[in-house]
């Protein structure tokens, strides 16, 4: 469940020229324990070639689980750790099941457009939609903050009635953008007991009429930025 609940179905073992940037080459490693360190996953996943970063995700508000995105030098000794580990692999003698390692799957799978990247003064900015009307900015960035450098975030005022908002989410890197977007975008629940996923896309500009429309589907009132 906390797999498909983070990047769904199992991507096809084709790898996807979208999974490389100035890190490496992505890979998705989930059903992790709370307390896993980078040291034991550069220890299993340096087996198999150079591993240049690894960035942990906050643990699960329901199960405790982490997940992680793992770069690799080589495509190759990417593709070496998903064909051995993948739902073989316990990285604990006492862990109730294997890990799961799997290149992340894009929403739709395509690959984001560059086109579609909104740089502002404060980052390249986000759309975050879904989110409780008591949402804090502190609970975003803590999110945010595992796939980069957050610039700023802006929490949009609830309407009257309005039972979710939208934030802004700036980011020093694009790459974090899409790191955020491949994981977070209708599969992670803010808290625990929220009813549905939040909505996490590139901010639509300015001059573009569906950017207002962005705001008004999720309650939001007033201008961004």
């Amino acid at each position: 469940e906390f797999w498909h609940r983070y990047i769904g179905p199992a991507p096809t073992s084709q790898h996807p020229s979208r999974m490389q940037n100035s890190d490496g080459h992505k890979v998705f490693v989930g059903d992790l324990p709370g307390d896993i360190t980078d040291a034991e996953l550069q220890a299993v996943f340096s087996t198999y070639g150079e591993v240049k970063n690894i960035h942990l995700m906050q643990p699960h508000a329901k199960t405790g689980q982490r997940c992680a995105l793992l770069f690799y030098a080589n495509m190759q000794a990417a593709e070496d750790a998903i064909k051995v580990l993948n739902g073989i692999y316990k990285i604990r003698e006492d862990a109730s099941g294997p890990i799961k390692v799997a290149w992340p799957r894009e929403k739709g799978d395509r690959a984001p457009d560059p086109s579609g990247k909104i740089q502002e003064p404060d980052g390249f900015k986000l759309f975050v939609g879904g989110l409780p009307t008591d949402c804090r900015e502190d609970e975003v960035r803590l999110v945010f903050a595992t796939y980069g450098e957050v610039t700023r975030v802006h929490i949009m005022m609830p309407k009257d009635g309005a039972t979710r908002v939208a934030a802004f989410v700036y980011y020093a890197k694009a790459e974090s953008g899409d790191d955020a977007i491949s994981v977070l975008n209708d599969q992670y629940k803010i808290r625990a007991d929220a009813e549905q996923p939040i909505q996490v896309k590139w901010a639509a500009p300015k001059n573009k009429g569906d950017g207002k429309g962005q705001w008004d589907a999720w309650g939001g009132g007033g201008g961004g930025g």
